[in-house]
């Protein structure tokens, strides 16, 4: 199943190996039934096993205590949702937007900041403590030309983050939010060669740091938002979807990448910094 592993499947995973409990909600159109699933998944990993319908579901499957999820993820590359099928698709039975009446657009900066308002009052009573990252608006792909620019995803983080409608632009859920999320990949070279190899390495410091610093910057100034940090939930080479095998030049850029990262990480205000692709596809 696509869907394995299950909720209490991922959780004692987490409890084995010791890795903090991360969770990301479905969030494309922010409609009632979307928070109240929010709700509802956050109950049943946060809430008491007697005070709370869900905590007592949980408990009926066998775990008494709160399976502890730390951090939310509030929806994914929510302005680039389906963007190579045509857009959001709402089911059949949700009336119009459905895929035989034409998929809907992706979501808007008001749209997404609407959304946070309402999930930031459903999720608060559930899982106070959960720390809250924001969905980045598409993912950061570098283009290939010896040096790279990251033209792609720089334009759409922009329109999210500012005025009038740009979700940092209320004040609850600026404050609500503990990071940001956001996705970078170094275009790979068509052909691997002494040289080609030898860029992609140094575009760890001669792309990759420019771009989160960029992005740092943006944050602070349009989204008003210097005590938030970053989310690196999504790097590597890619795009990854057309890479088809591994070797030594991605070794080689991930070790710089990681270098770097170590050197930046306090300027950046870095939370997290997860390699995509080889658990994930």
């Amino acid at each position: 199943s696509e869907n394995w592993p299950g909720v209490d499947e991922y959780f004692a995973l987490c409890r084995e190996i010791g890795a903090t409990p991360a969770i990301g909600v479905t969030l494309q159109f922010g409609t009632p039934d979307e928070v109240e699933s929010a709700r509802a998944l956050l109950e049943y990993t946060n809430g008491d096993a007697s005070g709370t319908p869900m905590g007592r579901l949980r408990a009926a499957r066998g775990v008494t205590e709160p399976l502890g999820a730390r951090v939310v993820y509030l929806g994914n590359e929510i302005g680039a949702q389906l963007r190579y099928s045509g857009g959001r698709v709402r089911r059949v039975d949700g009336g119009e937007c459905n895929m035989a009446a034409g998929a809907c657009p992706p979501a808007t900066p008001r749209e997404y900041r609407d959304m946070l308002a309402n999930l930031t009052a459903a999720l608060r009573g559930v899982a106070p403590s959960a720390k809250r990252v924001a969905s980045n608006a598409a993912p950061n792909i570098s283009s290939w030309d010896g040096s790279g620019s990251f033209d792609m995803g720089r334009r759409e983080m922009e329109e999210w983050l500012k005025p009038p409608w740009g979700y940092m632009q209320s004040t609850a859920v600026r404050e609500a939010l503990f990071a940001h999320s956001y996705h970078l990949y170094i275009r790979q070279p068509d052909a691997w060669d002494p040289a080609s190899m030898t860029s992609l390495a140094k575009a760890a410091a001669r792309v990759a740091m420019p771009a989160l610093h960029y992005h740092r910057r943006r944050l602070d100034t349009v989204g008003r938002a210097k005590s938030a940090k970053i989310s690196l939930d999504e790097w590597g080479v890619g795009p990854p979807w057309r890479v088809r095998s591994f070797g030594a030049p991605h070794a080689m850029f991930a070790t710089a990448f990681l270098l770097q990262l170590l050197r930046h990480a306090k300027p950046l205000r870095l939370a997290s910094a997860n390699f995509f692709e080889p658990v994930n596809e």
